[in-house]
């Protein structure tokens, strides 16, 4: 939307858990104060939040090539929870 439409969105930094996507300047022949995201590879744990909150269509601003660290995380473990025992009325 910059690019074409020469106009400012800031959805993928604001979804960022990590604060891993920035706004920064975009120069611009039209001198407007326009801005992109840059990733900070370093912080960014891959969870797509940017790309998924990205309102442009039919391509993202911003894209994400997943994490391969979730591919190697161990499920977790599924507990039951207990049935509190059936008391008469309220139970408060």
């Amino acid at each position: 939307m910059v690019y074409t439409d020469n106009t400012n969105y800031g959805a993928c930094s604001g979804h960022c858990p990590t604060k891993a996507v920035r706004m920064v300047p975009y120069p611009n022949k039209s001198g407007r104060k326009l801005v992109i995201p840059e990733i900070d590879q370093a912080i960014c744990v891959g969870c797509g939040g940017c790309e998924h909150a990205c309102p442009t269509r039919p391509y993202r601003a911003i894209f994400v090539d997943g994490n391969p660290v979730y591919k190697r995380a161990e499920k977790p473990v599924i507990k039951e929870l207990e049935q509190p025992a059936a008391t008469e009325g309220f139970p408060f």
